[in-house]
């Protein structure tokens, strides 16, 4: 028992150990940063898209309704869907995603063209990677300016008298003439971005891996069929699946570069028709039954090629 008392006496003597105290300033700064991102998703996200998904089932007079539901599917699915301006939009915008899809390959082959090195690559480098450093919005009121009927090239081809009238390549709604020349000024903004990325997948490739190549006796096309696409895999699914997730998002420039006529005009896609019928024909329920139509079969479309894309063998290196 003394022994205890010992013992006691001596740990008393021992300075006490306090407890940590609690940086209230730094509990403060985290809640009170995370609280503005919760705030913001709950407002611009869950609020928005819970009330999109009661007006695409509602009326103007908020009696319910499936009608602009099928009315969207109707414009789809019908053999009368390329006549309206919603099927047109899902064309166009299926034939954006399918240039996104191949032009990915044909990036991947100007990237290797910049990783070996060949003569002239400096200087397509200033030109693949010029349109990725100016803003978007100057590129394309350039391009506008650039092939409208009073561009330079127009000027030129009168008055060398090789045409007689000014061709109109964005403002017309006599055929397709914008979305094709959308579609073309839209491969060459792509190439900046992509080919960062597939530069960057090439630098890391094993030179080890392509010299044995070379011992062999590969050949470039060979190499780059063979080693170099197996190896850069990963990057390109990746910017693959990135592509298709914003493909009825993204609203490309048609705003920048025909205005409001880009729906008379053919060239409006999907986010275009969304933009332009909440924004100018003020037809809210219809917007969100179209959204609500195009989440439903873009989530599993996605999640299908992702789940294909992932089915390729991933190279370790």
């Amino acid at each position: 028992m003394s022994k205890v008392k010992a013992d006691q006496a001596v740990l008393a003597t021992l300075p006490s150990v306090n407890k940590k105290k609690t940086d209230w300033s730094a509990v403060i700064f985290i809640v009170s940063f995370l609280s503005i991102h919760i705030i913001w998703f709950l407002i611009y996200w869950a609020c928005v898209n819970i009330n999109s998904f009661l007006l695409a089932f509602q009326d103007f007079n908020g009696n319910f309704t499936p009608q602009y539901v099928l009315n969207v599917l109707e414009d789809i699915f019908t053999k009368e869907a390329l006549t309206s301006n919603l099927g047109r939009c899902v064309v166009n915008t299926f034939i954006f995603a399918l240039r996104d899809a191949l032009f990915i390959f044909f990036h991947l082959g100007i990237a290797y063209f910049f990783y070996k090195k060949i003569t002239g690559y400096r200087a397509f480098q200033i030109i693949f990677y010029l349109p990725g450093i100016i803003s978007e919005v100057a590129l394309a009121m350039a391009f506008k300016h650039f092939v409208g009927d009073k561009g330079p090239i127009v000027e030129m081809l009168l008055n060398s008298g090789i045409i007689e009238t000014a061709p109109s390549l964005l403002e017309t709604e006599l055929d397709d003439r914008g979305f094709w020349t959308m579609l073309f000024y839209t491969i060459w903004l792509g190439w900046g971005g992509n080919m960062l990325l597939l530069g960057g997948a090439l630098a890391r490739v094993p030179l080890e891996v392509v010299e044995s190549a070379r011992l062999d006796g590969v050949g470039s096309g060979r190499e780059l069929v063979s080693i170099i696409l197996p190896l850069v895999w990963p990057t390109m699914s990746t910017l693959f699946l990135l592509k298709l997730t914003t493909m009825f998002t993204a609203s490309g420039p048609a705003l920048v570069l025909m205005g409001n006529n880009a729906m008379n005009q053919h060239a409006g896609n999907i986010a275009f028709y969304i933009y332009y019928y909440s924004v100018y024909a003020r037809d809210d329920n219809m917007v969100s039954a179209a959204g609500l139509v195009f989440t439903t079969i873009g989530v599993p479309l996605v999640m299908f090629l992702r789940w294909l894309v992932e089915k390729v063998p991933v190279v370790e290196y």
